[in-house]
């Protein structure tokens, strides 16, 4: 009789505790993390020998035929950029890191346009779309944080960036994740 009184009180226990944990996750101000990995972004734009890394993306961007390597190539760029515009804020480089936050925008757009390119040459997008969407998704995650950390002076660029993301966001879902 005690041990199914105290399974009873367990099971009990367990369910309270397992709804109370649902409610959590699904409260408005409970948004979930992207469980996405930005990568190390390596010299930072402040760096006096930055010119040499950007000269070497361009040169290994142009050499690149394949629409989607291309796109992963650009995809990397971005998340790299976006990685060197967080840590730029850290510094308190607010007007470089919003210009270094364009520019993984930039190479965002590149990247979902080869993608789109790749497609409809009928290669298998499906993994790298997945990709470029969970990317697109984490920028956006970061430019809200760097929004509540930047000068107010730059918060309407980056604001400007999040709609950027927003419209990409919609033609990866349109055109890649059909």
């Amino acid at each position: 009789m005690i041990k199914h009184i105290a399974l009873v009180f367990v099971l009990i226990t367990f369910l309270f505790f397992s709804r109370e944990s649902t409610l959590a996750q699904s409260s408005p101000s409970a948004v979930p993390k992207v469980e996405y990995q930005l990568p190390y972004p390596g010299v930072l734009p402040d760096n006096p020998l930055y010119f040499l890394k950007a000269a070497r993306d361009r040169l290994v961007s142009i050499l690149i035929n394949d629409p989607l390597k291309k796109s992963e190539f650009n995809l990397l760029n971005s998340d790299k950029r976006i990685g060197a515009g967080i840590a730029l804020v850290e510094k308190d480089k607010d007007a470089l890191a919003v210009s270094v936050i364009s520019k993984s925008n930039n190479y965002l757009f590149d990247a979902v346009i080869a993608a789109e390119e790749s497609k409809k040459l009928g290669k298998d997008t499906k993994s790298l779309s997945e990709n470029i969407r969970n990317s697109i998704l984490k920028h956006k995650e970061k430019i809200e944080e760097l929004e509540k950390l930047i000068d107010k002076k730059y918060v309407k660029e980056l604001k400007s960036e999040y709609k950027r993301l927003e419209i990409m966001q919609e033609s990866v879902k349109q055109n890649l994740l059909k």
